[in-house]
């Protein structure tokens, strides 16, 4: 069942009570917990629902409807889905974990994942969902961090298309921004410290929810 759009505001003890039942209740109890849980600001719940992602088996209903809840709660839960790479589990490569991770990060198209999922495209892991990720970033915040991407799509961009189309949107979003310095042999530059076009505002742009939802959904389906 799909996760609907939930805008009841929720009060932090129902807040307790669904994350209890995330843990400890019956499938269909967890479910419809997920469900619940998946408000705008709602950050109480992320660290559950990042658990939740783990899920058995690993893609099944409780996972994907974690993943479209954290969608749902927005750019606030970027920070804590970073953190997860620092995890043993997406270190030991779960691989549904690992993509479904990227996957959210890539439909919130918040630019402060940019050097993480750089790290994780250069490490190897979950290469295609990251391409794709970073292909999204650009889409909609064309932040010059982008342009790190670059000489890596251009090596794997024969291995699969949508390298090749991960490239291409990052090339058209940052075209204006190809002369920025950005030094190889340095540490990549935390993305916001990086000049930006004058008619980029200094601030991640409110992407509505529900297309949020709209690109995370499409992209767990594998299209």
């Amino acid at each position: 069942m799909a996760l609907e759009m939930n805008h009841k505001k929720t009060n932090d003890q129902e807040v307790r009570t669904l994350i209890a039942q995330l843990s400890t209740g019956t499938r269909w109890q967890r479910h419809k917990a997920v469900v619940s849980l998946g408000t705008p600001g709602n950050l109480q719940a992320v660290p559950a629902l990042i658990e939740a992602l783990k899920d058995q088996p690993l893609g099944g209903d409780v996972s994907w409807q974690a993943a479209e809840a954290l969608a749902q709660i927005g750019s606030p839960v970027v920070p804590a889905l970073l953190e997860t790479f620092k995890d043993e589990d997406f270190e030991n490569s779960l691989a549904y974990y690992s993509a479904v991770t990227v996957k959210v990060l890539g439909a919130l198209g918040d630019p402060q994942a940019v050097l993480a999922l750089m790290k994780v495209l250069k490490a190897g892991h979950t290469g295609k969902e990251t391409a794709r990720a970073l292909g999204m970033i650009a889409q909609h915040y064309p932040d010059p961090a982008l342009r790190t991407a670059v000489p890596v799509l251009r090596r794997l961009r024969n291995q699969h298309s949508v390298f090749q189309e991960a490239l291409d949107r990052i090339e058209t979003a940052t075209a204006a921004l190809k002369d920025l310095p950005l030094p190889a042999a340095a540490p990549p530059p935390d993305a916001r410290s990086l000049p930006r076009p004058a008619d980029v505002p200094p601030g991640a742009p409110v992407t509505p929810a529900q297309d949020v939802l709209t690109r995370l959904r499409r992209t767990l389906r594998g299209s």
